[in-house]
């Protein structure tokens, strides 16, 4: 039995044997979900989980309780995260006197190949793909062995390719460039689809005005019925338009004063059911092409949003935008961000609104943010890691391990480049819980800004150097700033990409946070370190 039909009979089998905790795996992570009789936000919901045939449990992080009416009130949720692909695991949960048990595959990273299809060397039309695959032989697009396969429209076609109502389709190792609007377009009842080791550059179209249209993606869709997509190892650079900064006036028929950018995106995945993956892509542009958002999309308070649910966005490199690098907001149910390295963005992580929860979002790191880049340096507004705005009641947010750098300013100007504000920025921020973060922020900003005084809100463990609105927070907290290794005779404080950051050892950051069940297992020392490296952490 291949991989992916004992997945479907394992699943199968853990909702009959425990029915009310539901499992959904993403490649290194799980979705958890459990109704049950007794749940109540004053009886915790422990889990502890295995590697299938192991007597040995590990400790997950507790499940959050949301207790408010709805489709997805009274019930325990929360994921399990930095689990194995393609590896059987057993879960348990425990809350007062109730306990269920399931158990689970995460997916396999080998997929079965089925018929394949070796595309030319140069190709000048839109592909279109509408046959399916299946869960035993995944159908394949890739260039001959040892060749390369470029479909470039040059600005004669919508989309280089379209793929309509199939699924179970693996496109790999293409270079697409041209389209005048979207390079690769999902439309209908697609899923199962992975697009990884693709060149794309060069889509989208330039408006009456000199901007980018709106919108325009190196991926999109619009399907609500859109589910498990993987994008992956993808190069994804300068599209042919650009976008407004916030300080370029761009009107629009709704509204004639408008200054928020619009302009072309890489991923747009709008209103779809999610279970996607998008990780260790590669974003880029220059200051003439610039991104609206990197990833993201529509409908931001709503139940469903991008990426909606079960979702994991990591190991990404993204630049070059002036909004949103990565625009996670929605339901945001059991969505998972970390380890990305952003720069040059105004907001890294955007959840206005999370509106069912949870989300995690841990060991990114982010370097320069701008909301324009005219002017004197010292007098550019810097923008946020995460940018907040509840309006739907508050779905919970973890914050763990990230890592705000400061890069120096340019020679003859004073204030660092690197984020105003940690938490916040936006919007009334409601159930986020903190830890472990080093919220190094520029001589004008803070940590967070909890306008609103959350009584929901849980910030300690932090470093921080910025005012604190309210002194009862971060009883733990260690006010200050981080010292950064060097290596090869540079001072590392700059996001450089792709090098990681280590702390020097003298950093006020060793050793100083608390432990995160599943989220810090690894730990060196006395205590997890704070911010998204741990010292003398073992680095790619």
């Amino acid at each position: 039995m291949n991989a992916h039909a004992a997945l479907t009979l394992l699943l199968a089998c853990a909702t009959t044997h425990a029915a009310e905790l539901h499992v959904i795996p993403t490649f290194e992570s799980a979705g958890l979900y459990w109704k049950a009789r007794f749940g109540s936000d004053d009886v915790p919901c422990e889990v502890r989980y295995r590697v299938d045939g192991h007597s040995q449990w590990r400790e997950g992080y507790p499940l959050w309780f949301d207790g408010r009416q709805g489709e997805w009130g009274s019930e325990y949720r929360g994921s399990l995260v930095h689990l194995k692909p393609g590896t059987r695991y057993e879960v348990e949960v425990r809350a007062g006197d109730e306990t269920a048990v399931a158990e689970f595959a995460t997916w396999s990273e080998e997929f079965p190949r089925g018929p394949t299809h070796t595309l030319p060397e140069q190709s000048a039309s839109t592909m279109v793909i509408r046959e399916s695959g299946s869960e035993n032989g995944w159908r394949i697009y890739e260039p001959a062995k040892g060749s390369t396969a470029t479909i470039d429209v040059n600005d004669t076609q919508e989309t280089c390719l379209r793929i309509e109502e199939a699924s179970h389709i693996i496109i790999r190792g293409l270079t697409l460039r041209g389209a005048s609007r979207h390079a690769i377009t999902l439309v209908g009842d697609v899923h199962d689809v992975i697009i990884e080791d693709c060149d794309i550059s060069q889509w989208g179209s330039v408006e009456a005005d000199g901007w980018g249209r709106n919108y325009d993606s190196a991926v999109f869709s619009r399907s609500r019925t859109l589910r498990r997509i993987v994008i992956q190892h993808n190069r994804i650079h300068h599209p042919k338009g650009d976008s407004n900064s916030w300080a370029e006036h761009r009107p629009t028929p709704r509204d004639p004063e408008n200054y928020h950018p619009g302009g072309p995106q890489a991923i747009t995945l709008a209103q779809s059911r999610g279970n996607h993956v998008i990780r260790f892509n590669h974003v880029w542009s220059d200051d003439e092409h610039q991104f609206n958002d990197i990833f993201g999309a529509a409908q931001n308070y709503s139940t469903i949003g991008f990426p909606n649910c079960d979702s994991d966005i990591y190991g990404n490199r993204l630049s070059h935008c002036w909004d949103d690098a990565i625009e996670s907001e929605g339901a945001n149910r059991n969505v998972r961000v970390w380890g990305n390295h952003i720069d040059k963005a105004y907001v890294a992580v955007a959840t206005a609104t999370t509106s069912v929860g949870p989300m995690y979002v841990w060991r990114n790191v982010v370097g320069e943010t701008r909301r324009s880049d005219s002017g004197n340096p010292d007098e550019i507004k810097r923008g946020a890691f995460l940018k907040t705005s509840d309006r739907m009641g508050g779905g919970r947010i973890h914050v763990f391990h990230n890592t705000l750098l400061q890069p120096p300013s340019p020679a003859g100007y004073r204030n660092t480049l690197g984020c105003q504000i940690g938490m916040g920025h936006g919007g009334n921020m409601s159930h986020v819980i903190s830890r472990n973060n080093i919220f190094h922020t520029s001589e004008r900003g803070g940590p967070f800004n909890d306008r609103m005084h959350d009584p929901l809100g849980d910030y300690d463990y932090d470093l921080f150097n910025g005012r604190l609105l309210i002194p009862a927070h971060e009883r733990n907290g260690v006010v200050g700033v981080p010292t950064y290794a060097r290596a090869n005779g540079n001072d590392r404080t700059d996001l450089q990409l792709p090098l990681p950051f280590t702390p020097a050892e003298e950093s006020p950051t060793i050793d100083a946070g608390v432990r995160l069940p599943n989220f810090n297992d690894s730990f060196t020392g006395r205590a997890p370190d704070l911010g998204a490296i741990e010292f003398q952490e073992e680095l790619p």
